[in-house]
C-alpha cells in the first residue's frame, strides 16, 4: 500500500473519523498505521486504542483483542493493568450477596451499584478508605468486572486499577531498559487516559522519604484527569486527612497541590467502611 493510499483509508475509517487524523499524522505514524488501517487486531492479537491528548497529540495504546467466547478475557481486554487480577478476581460480581450490609460496605456496595446503573451520568469518583481485610479491594475488583461487562462492546473502555505500591515499583522496572522513556510514557498514558482510574493502597508507599520523583509523575496524571473531569477512585487505610500529614514528609514541596487535585477529583467525597476482617471468616 502507498502512503496516499494509507492516507486516504485512514481518513475514510469510521472508528477513527472522530479524532479528525491529518494527512501529516498518517504519515508520521505510518507503522501504527499501516498495521491496523485494514485489520481491527494484529498478527499477536493485539488491538490499537488511539487518543488525543490534552496536547492535542495523538497516543497509541496496545490491548489484547476480544473474545467474546472467553467472559474472562473479555474483562482482562479492558484492564490496563490485568496482571493484578487473578482468575478468581475475574468472577466477582457485585451482588447484594456479595457483602453482607452492615456498616460501611452496605452503603459501598449502594453506591457502586449507583454508578453502574448511572455510568453515563457519572462525574467523580470517591476516596473510600477503612481497616485493613474489610473487603475494599474485593468489593472495587467486581465492580471492574461489572462495569467492564456493561461496556464491553465499546473497544476504548478501559479500566486502570492499581496499587500505590505496584504502581511505584512498575515506574522503578522501566528504569531498567533501553526503552525506559517509551515504557515511562506508556504507563503515564495509561493512567491519563483509562476511562476509569482506581488508585489502591494509597498510603501503603509511603515508607521512607525518597518518592518525591513519584508524586511529580502522580501528580500530572491527577491535573490531567481533574481537568477532563475523568474518574477516578482513591482506597487506603485511613482518612484523607491522614494521608495528607503522612504525604508532608514524604512530598514536603507540593504536597498540598497533589492533595487538592484528590479531592477535586472525589469533589471531596469520602466513605468510611467500618465491618468485620474477611479474611478471618
Amino acid at each position: 500500500m502507498t502512503i496516499n493510499e494509507l492516507v486516504k483509508n485512514v481518513l475514510a475509517k469510521p472508528e477513527w473519523k472522530h479524532l479528525k487524523i491529518t494527512s501529516e499524522e498518517v504519515k508520521h505514524y505510518y507503522k501504527h498505521f499501516s498495521i491496523y488501517v485494514d485489520h481491527s487486531v494484529d498478527e499477536d492479537g493485539m488491538e490499537l486504542i488511539i487518543n488525543r491528548n490534552a496536547n492535542n497529540k495523538l497516543t497509541f495504546i496496545k490491548k489484547e483483542s476480544l473474545n467474546s467466547k472467553d467472559p474472562a478475557k473479555n474483562i482482562r481486554h479492558h484492564l490496563l493493568f490485568n496482571e493484578y487480577f487473578s482468575d478468581q478476581d475475574l468472577h466477582l460480581r457485585l451482588t447484594r450477596a456479595f457483602f453482607e450490609t452492615d456498616n460501611g460496605r452496605g452503603k459501598l456496595l449502594q453506591n457502586l451499584s449507583k454508578v453502574c446503573k448511572n455510568f453515563n451520568k457519572t462525574t467523580n469518583g470517591w476516596y473510600v478508605y477503612g481497616t485493613y481485610g474489610i473487603g475494599k479491594t474485593r468489593c472495587f475488583k467486581a465492580f471492574c468486572n461489572n462495569l467492564v461487562i456493561q461496556n464491553q462492546e465499546s473497544s476504548a473502555f478501559s479500566i486502570a486499577y492499581i496499587s500505590m505500591n505496584e504502581l511505584v515499583q512498575l515506574f522503578k522496572d522501566s528504569w531498567d531498559t533501553s526503552e525506559s522513556l517509551t515504557l515511562e510514557q506508556d504507563l503515564i498514558a495509561k493512567l491519563k487516559y483509562a476511562t476509569i482510574l482506581i488508585l489502591d493502597e494509597i498510603g501503603a508507599e509511603i515508607n521512607n522519604n525518597k518518592l518525591g520523583w513519584f508524586y511529580t509523575k502522580l501528580y500530572s496524571v491527577l491535573d490531567y484527569r481533574l481537568t477532563n473531569r475523568k474518574i477516578s477512585f482513591f482506597i487506603a487505610n485511613y482518612s484523607l486527612s491522614t494521608y495528607e500529614t503522612k504525604l508532608k514528609y514524604a512530598y514536603r514541596e507540593n504536597y498540598q497541590r497533589f492533595i487538592e487535585r484528590i479531592k477535586g477529583l472525589i469533589n471531596n467525597q469520602q466513605i468510611e467502611l467500618d465491618g468485620k476482617n474477611l479474611r478471618n471468616v
